[in-house]
């Protein structure tokens, strides 16, 4: 089976929200917080990403996009096999290292990752991170509710995230990734083929937890 429909039986609550280490809170942090690696260093970092193009430009937040994509070509499972181990094809790793460079060229960099935790997906994430700067470990997330999601479960994982995060990549499957980009952008795609890429552009106000209907706009 290609992908199963979602079972949208979960709501996502009201999900805390990470802060940013702000002015007063920089001004009374001991010297030693600040050097690099430190994490209040990071803290008072996070949400000033530069944007790609303007080397060493630093407080021009990145655009808040989300880049949704179906995994690459997979190949049937087995009589009996189990859908979730399913591994992609030669053509799928391919599909999955093109969208790594389109996401390269476009952003520069990626700040986090949500990905279903079947082995198609972890496979074309891991295709596409050859494409890409490093990724923090603790920022790619195998999402055990992406597998199977429809709207409602990918909306919560969505929820997840962090505010600060401003490039995300979701690597999910159809019937759910078409859902939800219909869904945030009201315009609803005929199909989604294995490998393919949306970019949506989101408000840069806007709560990752608060995603509604018609938030967003596709870019690409």
């Amino acid at each position: 089976m290609e992908d199963r429909p979602g079972r949208a039986h979960r709501q996502g609550g009201p999900l805390a929200r990470l802060a940013h280490l702000g002015p007063l809170e920089h001004a009374q942090a001991r010297p030693g917080d600040l050097r690099p690696g430190h994490p209040a260093h990071r803290r008072a970092l996070r949400g000033q990403r530069v944007r790609p193009g303007l080397p060493g430009v630093t407080g021009t937040p990145a655009p808040r996009e989300l880049a949704v994509l179906r995994h690459g070509q997979a190949h049937p499972a087995a009589p009996g096999g189990d859908d979730a181990a399913r591994e992609l094809t030669d053509h799928g790793r391919a599909e999955a290292r093109r969208a790594g460079r389109q996401l390269a060229a476009r952003w520069g960099a990626v700040d986090h990752v949500l990905h279903s935790s079947a082995v198609r997906t972890t496979q074309t994430w891991q295709e596409m991170a050859g494409e890409l700067p490093a990724v923090a470990a603790e920022a790619v997330w195998p999402t055990p509710q992406v597998y199977e999601a429809g709207l409602v479960e990918l909306l919560a994982a969505l929820g997840d995230l962090p505010d600060e995060a401003r490039q995300v990549v979701l690597v999910g499957h159809a019937p759910g990734v078409p859902t939800l980009v219909g869904h945030l952008t009201g315009v609803w795609p005929e199909g989604w083929a294995t490998g393919e890429v949306g970019v949506l552009a989101l408000p840069d106000d806007l709560a990752w937890a608060d995603l509604h209907e018609g938030c967003a706009a596709r870019l690409g």
